[in-house]
């Protein structure tokens, strides 16, 4: 099981990030789940953060969800996941993140110090049982 990113989507999340430092950025990974159950990007959406201390805490304006739910039903799009960044520094998932992914097999994007990880909500509670790591791999 991977994430398949574009170089341009990976050189986009760094950007993002790197442009909301302090604050985190986050957004919507949008793409299907091909025959090996990998999860291949098609395209990502930055969304606002509207968290009240974007500084330490990421949540996707609730207007960006509504929409991504949306353009599910209607059949437009496949929602695979969410990206944030960790201004400090952090590259794993921290406790808030395994209180807010409650969506089992969604990807969760973490970028942080110019580096990208990859995050399988799983089926299990606490920071250790509620993501499992998977590989990024980046498409020509």
């Amino acid at each position: 099981m991977l994430l398949c990113l574009s170089r341009h989507d990976y050189d986009q999340l760094l950007l993002w990030a790197q442009n909301a430092h302090p604050s985190e950025c986050c957004g919507l990974i949008w793409g299907h789940i091909d025959r090996n159950n990998d999860y291949r990007t098609e395209s990502l959406e930055w969304t606002e953060n509207v968290a009240e201390d974007p500084s330490q805490y990421f949540e996707i304006d609730p207007k960006a969800l509504i929409l991504a739910a949306k353009k599910e039903r209607m059949g437009q799009k496949q929602l695979l996941g969410y990206f944030h960044s960790h201004p400090n520094g952090v590259l794993m998932p921290s406790s808030y993140d395994a209180e807010m992914a409650d969506i089992i097999g969604m990807i969760w994007v973490i970028i942080a110090d110019g580096e990208i990880t990859a995050w399988l909500r799983q089926d299990g509670s606490g920071l250790h049982k509620a993501f499992k790591g998977i590989d990024i791999e980046i498409m020509a």
